[in-house]
């Protein structure tokens, strides 16, 4: 859903989700990713995984 919302943004890689690490706990299983996302607008987060892209634009 994010991603179709227009949310998540690919890396430069073209990427949604990267840097995945599975660790298993007992009977848990932790899942860490990175990924990049756009602030929604009225609403801004930030997580420890997620990064906010932010585009510069310079005309020569």
């Amino acid at each position: 859903m994010w991603k179709t919302d227009g949310l998540i943004v690919p890396n430069d890689k073209g990427e949604n989700v990267w840097g995945i690490v599975l660790r298993k706990s007992g009977d848990k299983t932790y899942i860490e990713f990175n990924r990049n996302l756009t602030a929604p607008q009225n609403f801004f987060f930030i997580t420890a995984y997620n990064y906010i892209y932010d585009t510069a634009s310079v005309e020569v």
